[in-house]
């Protein structure tokens, strides 16, 4: 198997930490001829990363459905522990935060280093995380991780995203750091830290957000 992806996604970040959680050796590789180029659109049409490379030479996209894929096919060490409940809500958390908080990261991102700023589309973007970060801090369990005493999908799908917000949305536009105070968010990120894959992976996931940052506020 081969995992295409760039380094600051979310997506792919998603399941690159996914894979080592399951204690995959997953391949990461940067898309054939750049990001949407006529070499990896015949890979996949969708144009989007992550993709996955499977034996046979199809190709899988999505990152929440690589994640299943990989459950299933590497059962040994369980990505979705625990309970039918505690595999619901881990799955559940990743669905809230893909419809309703990563749209508007995206819109933020958008706006590093913009010539001409826009101003609405800004403070929208800022409620919409809020609003959809309570969203998930609701449906997280009262335990150490996100979905329940073990670390699951559900941590691989937030801790990108979080990373992400404490380098840019947070310094650089604004956003209440959700990782403060006494919630449910604020535990889980001091369970996450220092969980030593954890940690290690987003001290890695850091330095590729900073450098994409980097690229957008001092163009060549």
């Amino acid at each position: 198997m081969k995992l295409y992806g760039v380094p600051p996604s979310p997506y792919t970040a998603r399941v690159t930490l996914f894979a080592r959680l399951k204690g995959i050796d997953l391949q990461r590789e940067s898309p054939p001829g750049g990001f949407r180029s006529p070499e990896f659109m015949l890979l996949n049409p969708l144009g989007k990363v992550p993709a996955l490379e499977l034996d046979d030479g199809s190709i899988l996209p999505e990152s929440t459905v690589i994640c299943e894929y990989l459950e299933e096919m590497f059962p040994a060490k369980p990505g979705l522990p625990g309970s039918p409940q505690d595999k619901a809500r881990a799955r559940v958390i990743a669905r809230i935060y893909d419809l309703y908080v990563a749209s508007h990261s995206t819109t933020l991102m958008r706006q590093i280093g913009a010539p001409d700023p826009d101003l609405k589309a800004r403070e929208a973007a800022l409620t919409g995380i809020t609003a959809g970060l309570k969203q998930v801090e609701h449906l997280m369990a009262d335990a150490p991780y996100a979905a329940g005493p073990q670390a699951s999908f559900a941590d691989c799908a937030l801790l990108p995203p979080i990373v992400q917000f404490k380098l840019v949305a947070i310094p650089l536009f604004g956003l209440p750091d959700p990782t403060l105070g006494g919630g449910k968010l604020a535990n889980w990120w001091k369970t996450v830290s220092a969980d030593p894959l954890f940690a290690d992976f987003a001290a890695d996931y850091q330095k590729a957000v900073q450098g994409l940052v980097s690229k957008r506020l001092n163009p060549a």
